[in-house]
């Protein structure tokens, strides 16, 4: 079944209604108000990740939201720096080097609760350019074109516009991705 909306609101109202209702949403709870984790993230993870895009990436931008943990751990076993922007970019954002972790702390690093002990500071001032940036959305129209207000997402781009080898990705929820211009399945 799909049902359109006549705003991203109401969209990522119903998405996470849906989540909530279906027993699909996975912690942190109620998953309102957040990109939500969801039942199949790591799969969604590894789809992204089995994309030929990550043959060769050095260097990504990943939200810290829960179900992106996934790529965050697997871009760091794969030797990928991976940074990520604190909230509201107050902090800028931090950057994990998988060559300065210990193998056995990688999980550790990749977690919201443990990953600042891992974590540099890197101001905004000082980001270097990424290959690629992956998000996390609630809802996605049929182009893919997010539901989101990401300021991380929009500062990164704008200073990543010098580099048009970069490329954005999401992992939305296969259940969760539109059929049209405000819906979704």
């Amino acid at each position: 079944m799909c049902a359109s909306y006549a705003n991203k609101d109401e969209a990522r109202q119903a998405v996470w209604d849906v989540l909530a209702e279906s027993g699909a949403a996975r912690f942190p709870f109620p998953p309102h108000g957040r990109i939500p984790n969801f039942a199949g993230a790591k799969q969604a993870a590894e789809r992204v990740l089995a994309h030929p895009l990550f043959e060769h990436i050095k260097r990504i931008k990943v939200n810290p939201d829960a179900p992106q943990r996934y790529i965050r751990l697997e871009a760091l076993k794969r030797g990928i720096t991976v940074f990520v922007p604190t909230p509201r970019l107050r902090g800028g954002f931090k950057r994990f080097d998988p060559m300065t972790i210990p193998v056995d702390k990688l999980q550790e690093a990749a977690s919201l609760s443990k990953g600042d002990r891992w974590a540099e500071p890197v101001a905004l001032q000082d980001l270097p350019a990424v290959e690629l940036i992956v998000t996390g959305s609630v809802a996605v129209t049929r182009r893919a074109i997010a539901a989101v207000k990401d300021t991380a997402m929009a500062i990164w781009s704008t200073r990543s516009s010098e580099n048009s080898a970069t490329r954005p990705s999401q992992s939305p929820p296969r259940c969760m991705r539109s059929r049209s211009s405000m819906s979704f399945l």
